[in-house]
């Protein structure tokens, strides 16, 4: 809770005060206290201090390890897993309206008991969805907050949710947006043409271990800005100013790229250009490559197997002393960064 008071509620404080005369809303995605059901209350008195409604999501982690789910409970238990996380943020699956969006919770995490769990939705979730959406005028802006992302293309869709292909068929007449932890790596995804998902990197990096996620994307959060049924976003790195969207190695840095010079871009889609010039030359796109970040591997002192694919590299000429990277996002905002070589 220390570092999450000192450096990312300040943050956020910093960030909603840009928006005043706004409506302001948090969403937390999901293992909010790492299976301390006691420390729930520390965290609602840390976050009301942003004076912004804040809604939750149900992670594994926010389970109580004695029980089983109570959709998983063939006798009834002296209690189930999600008892106390309803006692302090209400139910797992909800929705509501913010001007012409439509906002749904749901649950992703099937949880057994002792930290045992699969991420699906399952039949019943789904069916709430879908009495839920009935609801709705198709082509609406709906946002779905989920702890489990569901179609992660890295680490093999690994913690990706089983029953992916029914959640997309249920959404299909909506413009969606799912927003989704869990596996503390950023990456992004055009499912369809009307269905993009957000696997965020968390406010805590790699479980607090130091300043970055296993990607590389600095500890932070996501902001979205929707007017009328449009939604932009930006990744806002905590500590950081808004305009800091990507981080350049300089050769040697990148110990398994040493030859280049990599830039690790978090939030890129395919619609990203990233492209580079030696002393004031155009040279074009920077190729990408999957690899796993070297900050990530300095700060957990090895590397871990996951590879990111949001990473570019290029060779500058001999000689050459002056590099400018420019980042392009799908909103036309332009990023640069001059690097000097040694």
């Amino acid at each position: 809770m220390k570092r999450f008071r000192e450096e990312t509620i300040p943050d956020l404080k910093q960030t909603i005060e840009r928006y005043q005369g706004k409506e302001v809303y948090g969403m937390a995605l999901g293992d909010i206290t790492w299976d301390r059901m006691d420390l729930f209350t520390p965290y609602k008195e840390a976050v009301s201090v942003l004076g912004i409604p804040m809604f939750s999501v149900i992670g594994n982690h926010d389970h109580d390890l004695r029980y089983p789910a109570l959709s998983n409970q063939k006798v009834t238990e002296e209690s189930y897993a999600e008892r106390i996380y309803e006692d302090h943020f209400g139910p797992y699956n909800y929705s509501f309206n913010v001007g012409d969006a439509h906002i749904i919770t749901l649950k992703d995490i099937d949880y057994y008991k002792d930290k045992k769990y699969d991420e699906r939705f399952g039949k019943e979730q789904l069916e709430w969805l879908k009495n839920d959406l009935s609801y709705v005028k198709p082509g609406t802006l709906v946002f779905i907050n989920v702890h489990a992302p569901v179609f992660n293309q890295t680490d093999k869709g690994g913690g990706n949710a089983e029953d992916a292909e029914s959640l997309k068929e249920i959404v299909s007449p909506y413009n969606v947006h799912i927003f989704a932890g869990h596996t503390h790596f950023f990456e992004n995804n055009q499912v369809t043409p009307n269905l993009y998902e957000h696997n965020i990197g968390a406010a805590c990096g790699a479980w607090w271990a130091g300043h970055v996620n296993r990607c590389g994307a600095p500890n932070g959060y996501l902001v979205v800005e929707v007017k009328g049924n449009a939604a932009t976003w930006y990744y806002k790195a905590t500590g950081h100013d808004s305009d800091y969207q990507f981080r350049v190695y300089r050769p040697n840095e990148f110990k398994s790229q040493a030859d280049y010079l990599v830039v690790n871009v978090w939030d890129w889609d395919p619609t990203y250009q990233v492209t580079w010039s030696e002393n004031g030359i155009e040279k074009g796109c920077m190729e990408q490559f999957d690899d796993e970040d070297q900050d990530y591997i300095d700060m957990h002192g090895k590397p871990s197997g996951y590879h990111t694919s949001h990473l570019f590299r290029c060779h500058p000429s001999a000689g050459v002393k002056d590099v400018q990277i420019k980042v392009i996002n799908r909103f036309g905002e332009t990023f640069t960064k001059n690097v000097t070589l040694p």
